[in-house]
């Protein structure tokens, strides 16, 4: 089976159990976390996906890593990914469940890249026009800064990316360029 929909399987199971337990809150913080940690840790990312490591091991770590969690859950749903040998598969677990813990609870999730560092009147301006873009739904937003950008900003909301930076500016410019050399020759 495809390892995509393996994963939303066990996200959708995770979401409905502990959304019966009341604790979807906690476990949406656990993902939060997991996604963080596997993006920024290769050494993480490697051992959980090897092979040769015992998954005794593999839910050791992930334990220790999640122990500020204190989520009962979390060991339990570790424990099932362990006899299941899908460990290798949690950061895509946690990504899924991430987008159907905000689907239910209406949240949206503005992932915003910057050139440089928004102002609070920068970050509060586009708040406003998220909350206009998206009435009546909670507004989530991650920003960072991305120098490659050169200027400007660009933002990735459920299914939409808006790129208002110099760097995606040029990008149209050179692919326009590239297709109209194409079309005289």
């Amino acid at each position: 089976m495809n390892a995509g929909r393996v994963a939303t399987r066990y996200a959708r199971a995770l979401f409905e159990v502990s959304l019966e337990q009341k604790m979807d809150k906690k476990a949406y913080v656990a993902c939060q976390r997991m996604v963080r940690l596997w993006y920024e840790n290769a050494d993480l990312r490697s051992v959980l996906s090897e092979r040769m490591v015992p998954n005794a091991s593999k839910v050791e770590i992930l334990e220790l890593l999640m122990n500020s969690v204190h989520i009962d859950l979390a060991s339990k749903f570790f424990d099932i990914l362990a006899q299941e040998n899908r460990i290798d598969i949690i950061a895509n677990i946690a990504l899924i469940y991430l987008d159907i813990y905000r689907e239910y609870h209406g949240i949206v999730h503005a992932q915003i890249e910057s050139a440089k560092h928004l102002t609070s009147e920068n970050r509060k301006s586009i708040r406003t026009w998220l909350a206009h873009t998206y009435p009546n739904r909670a507004i989530e937003m991650r920003v960072q800064v991305n120098a490659e950008l050169i200027g400007g900003i660009r933002i990735d909301m459920a299914s939409t990316q808006l790129d208002a930076s110099i760097a995606g500016e040029l990008t149209r410019i050179s692919k326009q360029l590239n297709k109209n050399r194409t079309l005289r020759y």
